[in-house]
């Protein structure tokens, strides 16, 4: 079985997943004191793991594209346009999880800058 398969779908349920987490999680931070507000710590505890893990099966599928292009004839099932498929779904994850960090940094930072005493 295709590896990549697996993960590809690992990775689009995370994604979903992470969309409803950083939802909350940026709700929680407009609307409470996140210094005492027991929702926001557990929120950003489950959005780290969340990232990390997302970050994870995007390296889990650049790694099984990276084999196929070292070695074609292996994987001669693998057509140009199915590795290239591949590649875009990878990027595209990438750029969403790129996106998404830096939104939860620039929430962060904002929050710090503006409610600092």
């Amino acid at each position: 079985m295709d590896p990549y398969y697996h993960f590809n779908t690992v990775l689009s349920e995370r994604m979903d997943v992470l969309g409803t987490t950083v939802s909350s999680y940026l709700s929680t931070v407009s609307t409470c004191d996140t210094s005492t507000s027991l929702d926001y710590k557990t929120l950003r505890k489950t959005t780290k793991k969340l990232l990390k893990s997302t970050e994870g099966t995007l390296k889990d599928l650049q790694s099984t594209i990276r084999a196929v292009e070292n070695d074609r004839g292996k994987f001669e099932h693998i057509d140009d346009d199915e590795l290239s498929r591949r590649r875009a779904f990878v990027s595209d994850g990438c750029q969403l999880w790129t996106i998404v960090t830096l939104t939860l940094t620039l929430v962060v930072l904002t929050a710090l800058v503006f409610y600092l005493p």
